[in-house]
């Protein structure tokens, strides 16, 4: 039997040591090749929010306070969707304008155009309100519409419509198709006679 120099085990040892990490080396970086190959791309993230309340504010005057069951934003966080929108409140001035309700909310936060629909209701501080299965808002054009019909009154006259819209800007009212309106016109000034010049 013939023993290996001291020189010999040495240089076997790191010879041995160096091939095993060569080998680990060529297992690891074909398992990492392997794994790249299969990777699974994983779900967008979803962003989610339960008995939300949110403020939107402009030179720091609140425009909507609004209270949503729950609020979720999109993946690519362009949209936003509210579910059971059970108060918001629009402020025109500094002062609180209308009360909104709604199931859902669809606002699009590119364009700040949003969609209202499942029982509808808009309701003001004097007492008017507002019915509507959907409410449909253009900012871009500052259009309020109803296109499924709206059910409202306005002081002492009711009306149903079967598609209304606003113009904000101009603040005109456009009523279309089958307008049914009632008006209550006791309490108002009843029409003079105009003078008429004697013979």
């Amino acid at each position: 039997m013939v023993r290996a120099s001291p020189l010999w085990r040495r240089a076997g040892g790191a010879l041995a040591l160096a091939a095993l990490a060569g080998a680990g080396y060529l297992w690891a970086a074909r398992s990492a090749r392997t794994d790249q190959s299969v990777a699974v791309p994983s779900a967008p993230v979803r962003l989610e929010a339960r008995q939300t309340r949110l403020v939107v504010r402009h030179e720091g005057r609140p425009q909507v306070d609004l209270q949503a069951q729950r609020v979720e934003v999109s993946p690519d966080l362009m949209s936003a969707t509210l579910e059971d929108v059970r108060r918001a409140v629009v402020f025109r001035e500094g002062q609180e304008f209308l009360y909104v309700r709604a199931r859902r909310i669809v606002l699009n936060r590119q364009t700040q155009n949003f969609v209202a629909t499942g029982g509808v209701e808009v309701t003001s501080p004097k007492g008017d309100w507002l019915r509507a299965p959907e409410l449909v808002y253009h900012n871009d054009r500052a259009v309020l519409s109803f296109p499924k019909g709206v059910e409202f009154q306005l002081g002492k006259t009711q009306a149903r419509v079967r598609s209304l819209r606003y113009f904000v800007k101009q603040d005109v009212v456009e009523m279309e198709g089958g307008v049914d309106l009632q008006l209550d016109v006791r309490g108002q000034p009843s029409p003079t006679p105009s003078p008429t010049a004697g013979p």
